[in-house]
């Protein structure tokens, strides 16, 4: 079962011992997973797309917003 489909089934995100080896991120993704009180946010960026990250938040938005992102909205953005 990949990750998309874990979410489809169980909508719910998956945690990383759930999804065991189906995830790896490869030597170019930089993911980084920051706890908030109650929630989570988690912002990527990949070194073959320049002036853009993605990201996603949980329970507690983000002071930027996380560029309009909705509660577990997976969103993309320009960086400069």
């Amino acid at each position: 079962m990949t990750a998309p489909v874990f979410f489809a089934d169980s909508l719910r995100y998956a945690s990383a011992a759930e999804l065991g080896s189906l995830f790896h991120a490869t030597s170019s993704d930089s993911i980084v997973v920051v706890v908030v009180d109650s929630g989570w946010r988690a912002t990527a960026t990949h070194r073959d797309f320049v002036g853009q990250a993605c990201g996603i938040w949980v329970r507690t938005r983000p002071r930027d917003g996380m560029h309009g992102a909705t509660e577990g909205e997976p969103k993309c953005w320009k960086v400069l």
